[in-house]
């Protein structure tokens, strides 16, 4: 709750530096135990809002910690989703994105089916539809449509 009051309080300033916080805390982020991580998300979410230089270094150190939180639903989600928001749509990136949610997704190649976390696999693809990363969108929903077609007939 603190965190949440700070990142509000942060945003109102016009001179505070949003990008150097947001690094901190993700270096905070990338050392700490998974309920730590869960608590310093949602402010990491806010303080992105006013950051400028994100798009610098956040992709490469955002995959990294996705590769490593891969068995940790929410982290995963919610980490993904900040990196939609906060960097510009790359083919390359969608391309690595998409790799770790078929990871995270335990997808099956025969089957062309994801097994497991599906809400949460949906919840990325509305996210990148909502930032631009079309593409991924259409990735996402396309290998979800097998799941359900399969689990409807």
């Amino acid at each position: 709750e603190l965190l949440k009051i700070k990142a509000r309080f942060c945003l109102l300033l016009d001179e505070w530096d949003c990008d150097s916080t947001f690094r901190d805390t993700f270096d905070i982020l990338s050392r700490a135990e998974d309920e730590t991580a869960i608590v310093l998300l949602p402010y990491l979410s806010s303080l992105s809002r006013k950051c400028t230089q994100l798009s610098e270094w956040f992709a490469e150190k955002a995959i990294q910690e996705l590769k490593k939180r891969i068995d940790r639903p929410r982290i995963f989600v919610n980490l993904a989703r900040i990196l939609l928001r906060t960097i510009p749509y790359s083919h390359e990136l969608t391309s690595q994105i998409h790799l770790l949610i078929q990871q995270y997704g335990g997808w099956n190649t025969h089957t062309k089916q994801f097994h497991m976390n599906g809400w949460y696999i949906y919840k990325i693809g509305m996210e990148a539809g909502l930032c631009g990363w079309y593409e991924l969108m259409h990735i996402i929903m396309r290998d979800i449509q097998n799941k359900v077609r399969n689990s409807s007939s």
